[in-house]
């Protein structure tokens, strides 16, 4: 199977998953020589075995920031990338949390969802500069029955609530979404 694999390039990292790679772990020790701090603060773990423990991630964390610096060197354009990426990754997930928590709509959800992956298939396609898009939804059956009830149940008045109410959540999403990506690249200092 391994032959095969290699045959096809499956084992292979993309730059940017090269990247990701070390860049994961390092993000991983730093927390972990944090957390080994605060842990040694409150006293759950004694000095000795504390120093042992700092020593070891700290040398690990040199270890993957040294790979991913050699590989940074190859292709430095790709880092951009993998930064929009991961800023990608933290909207998505805060974006679930903000409609696990109902305070956005499911169609609010769906819409920004859909720019977040048109935004990550662009990068992946190694564009540069993110390119305007039209914002395509697919409607699910469901999704079609509830806007025919709409337009027959409701007045315009409401229509025009409904549309201003889905456009303060769907800026309000972004703008919460913005504010965790820069608290979170605020706290790694990049």
């Amino acid at each position: 199977m391994e032959p095969l694999m290699r045959r096809l390039k499956l084992q292979e990292l993309k730059p940017y998953e090269e990247i990701e790679y070390y860049e994961g772990k390092a993000i991983i020790y730093v927390r972990v020589l944090a957390d080994l701090a605060k842990f040694f603060e409150r006293g759950y773990i004694d000095k000795r075995l504390y120093k042992k423990m700092q020593q070891r991630f700290a040398e690990r964390y040199a270890d993957s920031c040294t790979h991913y610096s050699q590989v940074v060197e190859k292709d430095e354009h790709v880092v951009s990338n993998v930064l929009r990426l991961y800023a990608i990754g933290i909207e998505k997930q805060s974006v679930r949390n903000l409609f696990a928590y109902n305070e956005v709509s499911e169609q609010v959800y769906k819409k920004v969802l859909n720019k977040l992956n048109i935004q990550l298939e662009q990068i992946e396609k190694g564009y540069t500069d993110i390119q305007p898009f039209e914002e395509i939804i697919q409607i699910d059956w469901f999704e079609w029955l509830l806007r025919g009830m709409r337009k027959i149940f409701h007045t315009k008045k409401m229509k025009n609530q409904h549309a201003r109410l889905n456009k303060y959540m769907y800026f309000r999403a972004l703008a919460i979404t913005a504010r965790k990506v820069q608290k979170e690249l605020a706290r790694l200092d990049i």
